[in-house]
């Protein structure tokens, strides 16, 4: 199946946590139509499913009012790899996949470097490498990056530099969101885990590994607002992709 929106952050979460080697996923039902065996024991992941609702209030009178909203419906699906082993499952990974193909490292690289150039012409972005220091000024629409030398890998370098790219999609000329926020408020937890959760989505789909060292730092964050709002998730999840998204104009 093709999923788009949040799913795909969501799938891709699902697929780094548990060590999936294939960004397939089937329904119970697909899969048995496909000829495959669910494993025993096998885990479902799980996707949402928006649902708009609407009531009426004082129906049939002069004040009539319509309010509507969103809900969503959570529907397990499977990982490729939680089926038995078969010639049908192969089949279906070469059609879907096709042939993995692992690239060296400067072409991984070449490949990040040519998209955040783009980007920058594009949106008429600058970043300057100076000190020691990591930020996005909205104000200036400028990022600053910590000198090259100063990072212990390239991972850790366009991770991080990623980050505060996605930072900058918040601007008012981009996708508009709150980024004047005071250091340790609920706002500027949310704006970070955005950046961190973009940067994590941008990296996989670039292949260039991920710094989870770096996002272990935001696992707090994480916590401190599911504990407070479980629903922030899908709220995080849907504005990082939107994010990912813009940058890649997909």
């Amino acid at each position: 199946n093709f999923y788009s929106g949040l799913n795909v952050a969501i799938l891709e979460m699902y697929s780094m946590s548990r060590n999936y080697e294939y960004d397939l996923f089937l329904g119970a039902g697909q899969g048995k139509k496909e000829g495959l065996k669910i494993k025993k024991g096998s885990k479902c992941v799980y996707i949402v499913r928006p649902q708009l609702n609407s009531r009426k209030e004082n129906e049939g009178q002069k004040d009539e009012k319509i309010y509507s909203w969103t809900s969503y419906k959570h529907n397990a699906i499977f990982n490729i790899a939680e089926f038995e082993d078969c010639e049908k499952k192969s089949e279906l990974i070469k059609k879907n996949i096709g042939e993995k193909i692992e690239r060296e490292e400067p072409e991984k690289i070449e490949e990040i470097e040519k998209l955040i150039k783009s980007y920058h012409k594009r949106e008429k972005l600058e970043t300057e490498f100076i000190g020691e220091r990591c930020f996005y000024s909205s104000k200036s629409d400028k990022i600053t990056m910590a000198e090259r030398k100063k990072f212990k890998s390239s991972i850790g370098l366009y991770s991080t530099w990623l980050h505060e790219i996605v930072h900058s999609t918040g601007n008012e000329k981009r996708l508009n969101r709150k980024l004047a926020n005071s250091f340790g408020s609920k706002d500027y937890a949310l704006e970070e885990l955005i950046a961190e959760t973009g940067s994590f989505l941008l990296t996989r789909r670039l292949g260039i590994g991920n710094d989870i060292e770096n996002h272990k730092n935001y696992l707090g964050s994480w916590i401190e607002c599911l504990r407070e709002e479980p629903k922030i998730l899908i709220k995080i999840l849907s504005k990082a992709s939107k994010a990912a998204n813009y940058i890649i104009e997909e």
